[in-house]
């Protein structure tokens, strides 16, 4: 599907299962894990699940979509569209996560 690279999806028990190499459950892959829900639901695949694996920690987090989580995702999807059309980028918010972040470079590309 276009837009998103899921990393394994077992089709007879509709399961997302997203592999992270980090050592915390962070919010940000609950997010994401959301949003593949979401494509899957727009291409008339529903009643999929998510499970976010953590093998560093011998952890997984079960997610499952939910009432509300149709408009929070439309949301968002309104407020990136808002932000790709304006002409100037959003004011820089210096966040100790963005040093992990890979468009890290783009954001600090003027801060050289």
């Amino acid at each position: 599907m276009d837009g998103i690279k899921i990393d394994f999806y077992d089709v007879r028990e509709k399961v997302i299962h997203e592999v992270k190499k980090s050592d915390k459950v962070e919010h940000a892959h609950i997010i994401q894990v959301k949003y593949y829900l979401y494509v899957l639901c727009e291409n008339s695949i529903e009643g999929a699940t998510a499970i976010i694996e953590y093998p560093k920690m011998k952890q997984r987090q079960v997610v499952e979509w939910e009432e509300g989580d149709l408009k929070t995702v439309e949301d968002w999807k309104k407020e990136i569209s808002q932000i790709l059309l304006d002409k100037q980028c959003p004011p820089l918010e210096k966040k100790s996560i963005c040093r992990k972040c890979s468009y890290h470079d783009f954001c600090y590309a003027d801060e050289v």
